[in-house]
């Protein structure tokens, strides 16, 4: 998306810790629209989600002959393409990737950020800024191979604000965390979604019909997005946190906001 990094008061923050109790602040590298972006938008140093949707402009001054060695003499890149579309995954896959509102946020409270935020490992990217034939091939990976998590609004709201239409058609995995009655409008936009993970902490359908909460939920969510007729099957699961916890186990993000 090319000009999601100028939108006021967005966020990107980068942090290995992202999805543990705490947050590793230090860590964390933000993009502001009071930064010089001209040195991260390029081939050679793409930063963000967004920075990559950027390069196909600013590469246009990367050599044509430069481009064609690589493709010559690279032995990753004379690979067959399915050979080398397994390892881009394996290299940039496998993640989770939170998208927050910096209200319940503690690393964006923490920079006294406002508005909306997407955390991810530093070193995610770094793969797609290695050349322009590599970014070309995996520019949509980030997307498809690794999962987006956050609560149900919080997403909605940041989808809204940083993802443009083809960016929400790549992702295929979430997992979203809701305290009481989820809306789910937000994620019929996303036409390649494949799986999807409910975390629900006590919903106000739990308090309603405990015995029935998770089924209220699934109907909820597939009635939602089969309004797009793009998505197909969805491998949906709905987890009690309560119950997470109870077996010792933790989920992808912390049990209370941020």
């Amino acid at each position: 998306m090319t000009y999601a990094v100028c939108i006021p008061h967005i966020h990107y923050f980068f942090s290995t810790a992202v999805f543990s109790p705490e947050f590793l602040v230090v860590q964390a590298h933000v993009f502001t629209t009071r930064q010089t972006l001209d040195s991260h938008l390029s081939t050679k140093s793409a930063q963000s989600i967004m920075d990559i949707q950027k390069i196909d402009t600013d590469g246009e001054g990367v050599s044509n002959a430069l481009t064609t060695e690589n493709l010559r003499n690279s032995p990753l890149l004379r690979l067959p393409a399915e050979i080398r579309n397994d390892i881009f995954a394996m290299a940039i896959g496998g993640h989770f990737i939170r998208v927050c509102s910096t209200v319940q946020c503690e690393l964006c409270r923490n920079n006294r950020s406002v508005g909306c935020a997407v955390h991810c490992p530093p070193d995610l990217l770094s793969l797609t800024a290695t050349c322009r034939q590599i970014h070309a091939e995996t520019r949509p990976l980030p997307f498809t191979v690794n999962t987006f998590c956050g609560y149900a609004r919080d997403m909605a709201r940041t989808f809204d604000a940083i993802f443009d239409r083809t960016q929400l058609e790549s992702i295929a995995s979430l997992c979203i965390m809701i305290l009481f009655s989820a809306d789910f409008k937000g994620f019929r936009r996303l036409s390649g979604l494949e799986q999807v993970t409910i975390l629900s902490k006590y919903t106000f359908d739990r308090l309603v019909n405990p015995s029935n909460a998770e089924e209220i939920l699934r109907r909820k969510f597939l009635r939602e997005v089969r309004k797009n007729e793009a998505i197909g099957y969805v491998d949906l699961k709905i987890i009690d946190t309560e119950s997470l916890r109870d077996m010792g186990l933790s989920s992808p993000m912390t049990l209370s906001p941020g």
